[in-house]
C-alpha cells in the first residue's frame, strides 16, 4: 500500500489524539507541546521502519519530520482556538453595540472616523480661543 506524505499527516493526527487525551488528566498543559513533538518523533521512526514508502530513509530525518508533525498538531490546536476567540469577540462586539457581525466592522470605521473629525473641530475651537486671546 502506497501511503507516501499521508503517513506525516497522520502522524500529526495522532500526536492530536494523543495530547487531547494527556489533556483531561492533572498534567499540566505547558507541558504538551513537548509530549506532542516527542510523540511525533517515536511515531516518525516507527513509521520509516514499517512503512516502505515513508518519505525519509534515515532515523535522523524520520526523528525531525515526526517532531515538526507533532509540533504541528500543536498549532492546529491553537489556531482552532484563535479562530473560535476571534469569532466570539467580533460576535460579541456586534451584539453589544446591536447590529449583525457582517457590519460591525463598518460600524466600528464610521465611530473612527467620527471621533477623528471631533477631535479636529475641537483643536480648531482651541487655536481660535487661544488666537482670539492674544489679539
Amino acid at each position: 500500500m502506497d501511503f507516501g506524505i499521508t503517513s506525516v499527516a497522520a502522524i500529526t493526527v495522532i500526536a492530536y489524539l494523543a495530547c487531547a487525551g494527556i489533556k483531561a488528566t492533572a498534567l499540566d498543559n505547558k507541558w504538551l507541546p513537548l509530549i506532542a513533538g516527542a510523540v511525533g518523533g517515536l511515531l516518525g521512526v516507527l513509521c520509516m521502519y514499517t512503512m516502505p514508502d515513508f518519505p525519509v530513509s534515515d532515523i535522523v530525518s524520520a526523528i525531525a519530520v515526526g517532531i515538526v508533525s507533532g509540533l504541528a498538531a500543536t498549532g492546529l490546536n491553537q489556531a482552532g482556538k484563535q479562530l473560535g476567540a476571534t469569532i466570539a469577540a467580533e460576535a460579541n462586539s456586534a451584539a453589544v453595540i446591536g447590529v449583525s457581525p457582517a457590519t460591525a466592522n463598518d460600524v466600528v470605521t464610521v465611530d473612527k472616523a467620527a471621533t477623528a473629525r471631533e477631535s479636529e473641530t475641537a483643536a480648531g475651537a482651541a487655536a481660535e480661543s487661544k488666537g482670539e486671546k492674544n489679539a
